[in-house]
C-alpha cells in the first residue's frame, strides 16, 4: 500500500490488540499518536515503510500496556526521523518484551530508564547512530534479555569490564562499535551464550582463555582488532 496511514478510523478499533503496518510505503507521519489512544494495543509493527517523521515518538509513552514494537526499517527517509529516544521510554514501557529499532537515524545516549524494562527479551538497535557508554543500569537491570543486537552505532566504552546482569543472553551483537580496552572481565558470567560478535572495534589485549570455556558457545567473532598474543588452546574445545 502506497500513502499515509488512514489515521482517523483508528479511534474506532478499541479492541484491537496487535497492529501490523509492516514492508509497505506508508509515509509522512508514523501513526503514533493516533494509535497510542488505543488501550488495548500490545504490538505496534511500522517496520519496513517511508514514514518521514516520528516527532510524536512521546505518544508510545502512552502505551502502557505494550509489549511488543517494531520501528526498524524507514531508513529511506532517515534525515527526518526523530533522533532520540524519549528518556523516560524505560519508566512508562516496563512491560516491554521485545523492541527493534534497527536501520533509522537515531542517535544520542541510551536513555538509563531503560534499565526498568525488566521483561525485555529481545532488543535491536542495529544501524544506527547511538553513542556513548551503555547505561549502568541497563546492563544490570535488563536481566531477561536474551538477544542484545548493538551493532553498526557510534557507542563505545569498555565491554563489560564491571558486573552485567545479562545471565540468560544467548546472543549478543556488538560489531562495529568504537568499544576500547580488553575484552570483558565479566563475560563469562554470561553462560548461556551461544553466538558472541565483538569484531570491527578497538579492543586490546589477549583473547582470554574463559572464551573457550563457555559451555554453549557455537559462534565467536573478534575480527578487526587490535588483540595480539597467542590464540588460547581452550579456545578450540568449543569446536
Amino acid at each position: 500500500m502506497v500513502g499515509s496511514f488512514p489515521v482517523d478510523e483508528l479511534k474506532y478499533l478499541t479492541n484491537l490488540e496487535l497492529l501490523d503496518l509492516r514492508i509497505n510505503r506508508f509515509n509522512g507521519s508514523t501513526p503514533v499518536q493516533e494509535v497510542s489512544a488505543l488501550r488495548k494495543l500490545n504490538a505496534l509493527d511500522l517496520s519496513d515503510n517511508e514514514f518521514s517523521s516520528s516527532t510524536e515518538l512521546q505518544g508510545i509513552c502512552k502505551m502502557k500496556n505494550m509489549q511488543e514494537l517494531d520501528l526498524s526499517g524507514n531508513k529511506l527517509v532517515v534525515n527526518n526521523f526523530n533522533h532520540f529516544l524519549p528518556e523516560n521510554i524505560g519508566w512508562v514501557l516496563p512491560h516491554l518484551e521485545y523492541m527493534k529499532l534497527a536501520n533509522n537515524g537515531f542517535q544520542g545516549n541510551l536513555p538509563s530508564s531503560m534499565g526498568n524494562m525488566k521483561s525485555i527479551s529481545y532488543l535491536d538497535i542495529s544501524h544506527n547512530s547511538f553513542n556513548g557508554e551503555l547505561p549502568r543500569s541497563f546492563v544490570m537491570g535488563c536481566y531477561s534479555i536474551y538477544s542484545l543486537t548493538l551493532s553498526h552505532n557510534k557507542l563505545s566504552g569498555e565491554v563489560f569490564q564491571e558486573s552485567a546482569n545479562f545471565t540468560v543472553i544467548w546472543d549478543l551483537s556488538m560489531e562495529n562499535n568504537m568499544f576500547t580496552g580488553k575484552i570483558g572481565e565479566r563475560l563469562p558470567d554470561m553462560k548461556s551464550l551461544k553466538r558472541l560478535d565483538i569484531s570491527n572495534n578497538n579492543l586490546m589485549g589477549v583473547i582470554p582463555r574463559w572464551i573457550g570455556e563457555l559451555p554453549d558457545l557455537r559462534e565467536l567473532h573478534v575480527s578487526n582488532n587490535s588483540l595480539e598474543s597467542e590464540i588460547p588452546i581452550s579456545l578450540f574445545t568449543i569446536l
